[in-house]
């Protein structure tokens, strides 16, 4: 009689039961060490069987009608060899008991042993228990190994509820192991199948990977939580065959034989050759990998493809686990003209740890014995690039990357590598300038406040950020040095985290910076957001600290008005006390966790001032007096002078300024610090509060070696738009000895930094002259240029406003062809459902001479993938349209909020040409998204 395999719908009742309530209604609930029982009103329990046996209950509900309970309780211990949510399998002498519970049992896994005082019952062929009393961890077990199932045969050999494994053939067309998706597979063991159901929640990633790489192969099914068979021809009957949580193990077909074939028997050096190999079994899982066996120092193995790099002989391998193929034998000859040298450009440049190089950044020239020079990027790096640099780079200070070309010597090219910039700072002007960065920044700073599970970073130029966070971090303390990574948003003017990713422990201890005391109006516009600021204000004789309450007291601050909240969650009782002790009189807020400012007469801002946990304090201690010394009274030009100040009392909270009263253009006042420029008598006071010190007087001398003259050097070329920093300048003097040193005291006839303008062009040259001392000034001439022609963003779509296929529109003289869907405010280009399409623009018009292309303003939705971006430079409209026979090629590669510069390889021009530019992107969902830029701007420098 042939015998099929089913999984029947009662046995999948017994899957949904893990975790849940048993079948008759009851409910058990366990706690560890404890004995519990729940029964419906009118049930009854008896003594437990004397019996610790899983079999003794195992075949006394073998009699059992389905779904009856048996009356007795019964005592059965093993070991845990399967679990399923709140229930699992005990295991003992070969026979095991299925423990249906509603409840979690503390301790009980796989492995451990058990104790269960539990009634049973007959449940379509599986014998489980019913009523759960107790559960009890008594130990360690040892789970059984699997029976291997091979034939058909062997099936009624199996006592229910043993372990099993069996090989069978996954169907080509098998569900996919999706969430919540259960493919149903048929097994075939020898002349009957097993219909084997499995769930994505007893598997882990590599279970499920397997699954999927198996499909029109074999997979082995070690444990299968849920395999039932029916025996045709007699009344239908249910078994459980295996129990356990699923795994799924690829089974291993080895390789028997491989050959190998390659596309060309003979190349020329920088020629690539295609490997192609032959297994057999088709279906082995082996993987294939090829092998330089002679000739290694003449090619290079890329996967299955051979770039030949010398002359010479060449023979390669292909290998499938333990064999491997006859050798193939490649002849490579040099070139008719070959190459006898490479340049690099550049050959030094500087990144930051976290930037990257990409090849885009290395122009390659190859010298061929003729004579003749070409660019190529037909070399290689001894990193792959794109090349992200480390930490590590940054420690070692400098990176060397090996550029190598077939035939000749290696070039380098020395990265000076810096720290990464993990400044607040960074972090928090670019969100001011963008409130819409989707950027994770990382920042370090020293914790300067607390407050429940939330925390304020401070770096150490002074700058703050909110971490608002629900999750607690143990060792975040104020005074700590922590790493956040985050990202970061606006919130009524007041910069804060959005999402963070993570946040580290230093292990390093920092320095909270004195808050700073705000006394007047015009100190506001000195503050940095977040900085820690000291406020004293009047309470009013009313004023109360309720329970749970918050309370919004106001200060005036010349034309201004501070609005304070504080919470009393954050305070102790003794702060809430000095609070109601101070009505009617002062109170010192340090470090508020949340002020706003609200300028009167002009329109409503809120700016957090203030940062850090809330202190309280019913004073402000004013100075008295003030004396000021200084470590000389008489310098030469050119030295300085460090003043120090003594404040009566010494606990005075008022701050220290220097004033020079006679001779301020004789010297720079820098905080506490002069330096002497010229020959004279110079005053200097100290203030502190409403007192002032008595004056001290410094006599700067001519220097013993006075500078005799000065040179300036900076930049020769600017653009429009582009600014002229101090930093730029380098002013050398020198001096009578002839010794020479480099000096930032100095002026020029600009306010630096200065931007260069449409009249600066137009002029053609921007003269700044520089003054130093007493000296004859000497110039700095830039060369200005201006674009040739600017793709400005315009204010509409154009005639055709949907773009769906083409349209055209002008822009400054110049008519641009669009092609796909875009707008023009500012230049996007997008859709929806796109799966590799292209979005272009090209000039239909020619443009002047230019010899660069600045792309400025990139920016894009942030769920929208840009697969490539191209630029390409054409002689003729027809070619711009089509994209062919382009002049130059650039593929740039997308940074979001940054702007491209495209160069001209060569000397001279793309006299009148036109342009094309191309996204390539990939959008899901039927929403329109899209990749913009503000404006292009093309230079001939």
């Amino acid at each position: 009689m042939k015998k099929s395999f089913i999984l029947l719908p009662a046995l999948m009742m017994v899957l949904t039961a893990c975790g849940g309530t048993t079948s008759d209604g009851t409910t058990t609930t366990t706690e560890p060490g404890t004995t519990t029982t729940t029964t419906e009103p009118g049930s009854t329990t008896t003594d437990p069987v004397e019996e610790n046996n899983v079999k003794v209950a195992y075949e006394a509900a073998a009699a059992l009608a389905n779904k009856k309970e048996s009356a007795d309780a019964y005592d059965f211990d093993g070991v845990v060899i399967a679990k399923c949510g709140n229930s699992f399998f005990v295991y003992k002498d070969g026979y095991s008991m299925y423990v249906y519970s509603s409840s979690a049992h503390e301790g009980v896994e796989v492995g451990k042993t058990v104790a269960v005082n539990a009634k049973v019952k007959k449940y379509n062929g599986i014998i489980e228990t019913g009523t759960v009393n107790s559960v009890t961890v008594t130990g360690e077990g040892v789970v059984p190994a699997a029976t291997t199932i091979t034939s058909a045969a062997e099936l009624g050999a199996l006592k229910q509820n043993v372990l099993v494994n069996y090989v069978g053939a996954i169907p080509a067309d098998a569900g996919d192991y999706s969430a919540g998706n259960s493919p149903l597979v048929s097994t075939v063991v020898g002349e009957d199948t097993i219909t084997t159901k499995f769930d994505k929640a007893g598997y882990n990633d590599d279970n499920g990977a397997a699954y999927l790489a198996s499909k029109g192969h074999k997979a082995n099914f070690t444990n299968v939580i849920t395999t039932a068979f029916s025996t045709s021809g007699d009344t239908a009957t249910s078994q459980l065959l295996f129990v356990g949580t699923s795994t799924l193990a690829l089974v291993e077909v080895p390789a028997t034989a491989i050959t190998l074939t390659a596309d060309k028997a003979e190349a020329t050096v920088g020629e690539t050759v295609t490997l192609t190999s032959t297994v057999t079994p088709a279906e082995t899982t082996d993987a294939v990998t090829y092998e330089i066996t002679a000739g290694a120092d003449l090619a290079t193995l890329n996967g299955n493809v051979l770039t030949t790099t010398g002359a010479g002989t060449v023979t390669v391998v292909a290998k499938a686990g333990t064999v491997t193929s006859d050798p193939v034998t490649i002849t490579i000859s040099a070139p008719a003209d070959n190459a006898v040298s490479i340049a690099v450009t550049p050959t030094e440049l500087t990144k930051k740890a976290g930037e990257t190089l990409t090849a885009a950044e290395l122009t390659v020239e190859v010298t061929r014995a003729s004579g003749a020079k070409e660019v190529t990027n037909a070399y290689t790096t001894d990193v792959t690039l794109p090349y992200t640099f480390t930490d590590d780079d940054a420690t070692a200070g400098t990176k060397t990357i090996t550029v190598s070309y077939p035939g000749v010597a290696d070039v380098t090219v020395t990265v000076t590598v810096n720290a990464k910039d993990r400044s607040i700072k960074t972090a928090y002007e670019a969100i001011l300038a963008n409130s819409a960065d989707t950027t994770a920044y990382e920042f370090d700073g020293v914790v300067v406040g607390k407050t429940k599970n939330n925390f304020i970073v401070m770096d150490e130029a002074g700058y703050g950020i909110y971490a608002y966070n629900n999750t607690a971090y143990d060792f975040v303390t104020v005074g700590q040095m922590i790493r956040v990574v985050s990202t970061l948003q606006l919130f009524n003017g007041w910069v804060e985290t959005k999402t963070i990713t993570s946040v580290t422990n230093l292990e390093k201890t920092g320095t909270v910076p004195t808050a700073f005391n705000l006394a007047n109006q015009s100190q506001l516009a000195t503050l940095k957001q977040n900085t820690l600021v000291n406020v004293t204000i009047d309470l009013p004789a009313d004023a109360s600290w309720t329970s749970g309450g918050h309370y919004m007291p106001t200060v005036t601050v010349g034309d201004g008005t501070f609005k304070i909240k504080f919470d009393k969650a954050a305070y102790t009782a003794e702060m809430g006390e000095i609070f109601n002790s101070a009505k009617g009189g002062k109170l010192n807020i340090k470090g508020a966790l949340a002020v706003t400012y609200d300028k009167s007469g002009s329109t409503a801002v809120n700016q957090l001032l203030v940062l850090g946990t809330t202190t309280l304090e019913k004073v402000v201690v004013p100075a008295t007096g003030i004396t000021l010394a200084a470590d000389v009274t008489s310098v030469e030009v050119g030295g300085s002078v460090t003043l120090t100040p003594t404040v009566t009392p010494v606990g005075s909270t008022d701050e220290v300024t220097y004033e020079v009263t006679a001779g301020a253009d004789l010297v720079t006042l820098t905080g506490n610090s002069l330096v002497a420029l010229a020959e004279g008598t110079v005053t200097v006071v100290a203030k502190a509060g409403s007192v002032t010190s008595e004056p001290v007087t410094i006599t700067i001398t001519a220097s013993s070696d006075p500078v005799v003259s000065f040179a300036v050097t900076g930049p020769t070329t600017k653009k429009v738009g582009a600014t002229l920093t101090a930093e730029e300048l380098t002013v050398t003097l020198t001096k009578q000895s002839g010794a020479t040193e480099v000096t930032d005291v100095f002026t020029t006839d600009v306010t630096l930094p200065y931007t260069f303008t449409e009249a600066d062009a137009t002029a053609g040259t921007k003269v700044i002259s520089v003054t130093y001392a007493e000296l004859t000034a000497q110039t700095v001439s830039i060369t200005v240029v201006n674009s040739v022609y600017k793709l400005d963003t315009l204010t509409s779509k154009g005639t055709n406003s949907n773009y769906a296929a083409s349209g055209d529109v002008e822009s400054n003289g110049v008519t641009w062809n669009a092609m796909g869907n875009l707008t023009m405010n500012p230049w996007r280009f997008g859709g929806k459902s796109l799966d590799g399409v292209d979005r272009a623009i090209y000039s239909k018009t020619a443009i002047a001479a230019a010899n660069e292309i600045d792309i400025n303003g990139l920016t894009d939705t942030g769920s929208v993938t840009i697969n490539s971006m191209t630029v390409t430079v054409h002689s003729t409209a027809d070619d711009a349209a089509n994209g062919a026979n382009a002049v130059a090629t650039f593929t740039p590669t997308y940074v979001k909020g940054s702007s491209i510069v495209l160069t001209k390889a060569d000397a001279g021009s793309w006299e009148n040409c036109f342009y094309r530019i191309v996204f390539n992107l990939t959008v899901t969902g039927t929403k329109n998204k899209g990749v913009s830029f503000t404006d292009i701007q093309f230079y001939n420098l």
